[in-house]
């Protein structure tokens, strides 16, 4: 959690004072569920340009970290295909 409020201050519209929180929000069936709250210096200039920013270089600094982010998968397996009459 600590990598998220570090590279979220690398984003240049946000402020260094109050500091990048992280927190846990809970747990989900295929899931650990985070949270990033960060103070912005110009939310008048838009508020999800800067908010994909941040997901953008928290994903490329898991990528970076060897961090995965694991999806759920499903095998889907036909007994019997039905043939076109």
């Amino acid at each position: 959690m600590r990598l998220m409020e570090e590279v979220a201050l690398g984003v240049p519209r946000v402020q260094a004072r109050p500091a990048p929180e992280t927190c846990l929000k809970g747990f989900g069936s295929n899931s650990v569920d985070l949270g990033l709250r960060a103070w912005i210096i110009d939310p008048e200039q838009g508020l999800v340009n800067v908010k994909s920013a941040i997901l953008v270089t928290i994903w490329e600094a898991f990528h970076e970290h060897g961090i995965e982010i694991l999806f759920s998968q499903h095998d889907l397996h036909i007994k019997e295909f039905p043939l076109k009459a």
